[in-house]
């Protein structure tokens, strides 16, 4: 069903192509590609202009593109992916006064928020942390890691469903599990089952963590 609804959106957007669509598309594309960890299918390949778009959907972007580089092992482009996030997340950095009247509720929703530089440094850390886990580097894979999940702890998903599509504390326990350190990784799927009750993913790396 939100396969048919993606695939829906594609016709729309590319006969229509507004900003508005665009960003439903980007937001539908992470979450099926988060819940069905499909990254070999055609979803993972539908192709975004994400120039015009807020921080946030351009962060979420590039972090889906850098996701399917490492399922894919091609270190070149996640190292792009990287690139793209930092640039991103350095200059928003650089533009935003986080005491500016922007914040406020009438706010354009294209302006940059402190949440939206926050949900940006959580990809960037998971991307970084994807980077180093493909080279084996177990230190800073964990650093990066354990860093993403005090970023994403900080947001408030009071209001609507969680912005960070691969929950940190799963990434970690999924990482955990490839390094057969089964009990820790146990730990880090329940975590992620109470922001994400049912959530197919987790459920199934607690099983696969529970192997002992």
């Amino acid at each position: 069903m939100r396969k048919k609804l993606v695939d829906d959106l594609l016709i729309y957007n590319s006969e229509k192509a507004s900003k508005r669509s665009r960003t439903y598309l980007v937001y539908l594309k992470g979450t099926y590609l988060a819940e069905t960890n499909q990254w070999g299918g055609d979803i993972a390949n539908i192709q975004v202009n994400v120039d015009d778009l807020n921080l946030s959907t351009r962060s979420q972007y590039d972090f889906l593109e850098g996701m399917k580089a490492f399922k894919n092992n091609d270190t070149l482009i996640l190292s792009k992916s990287i690139a793209s996030i930092k640039k991103d997340y350095d200059k928003e950095s650089y533009l935003v006064t986080y005491d500016n009247a922007a914040f406020c509720s009438s706010a354009d929703r294209d302006e940059t928020s402190p949440s939206m530089l926050t949900e940006t440094k959580v990809r960037l850390n998971q991307l970084l942390a994807l980077q180093a886990w493909l080279k084996n580097e177990g230190k800073l894979t964990e650093k990066y890691l354990v860093q993403s999940i005090e970023l994403d702890e900080s947001l408030s998903y009071s209001y609507g469903p969680p912005v960070i599509k691969k929950p940190s504390h799963e990434l970690y326990g999924d990482w955990l599990v490839s390094q057969n350190r089964l009990e820790e990784a146990n730990k880090q799927y329940h975590l992620t089952l109470k922001r994400a009750p049912k959530r197919r993913l987790a459920l199934e790396g607690v099983k696969v963590s529970q192997q002992i």
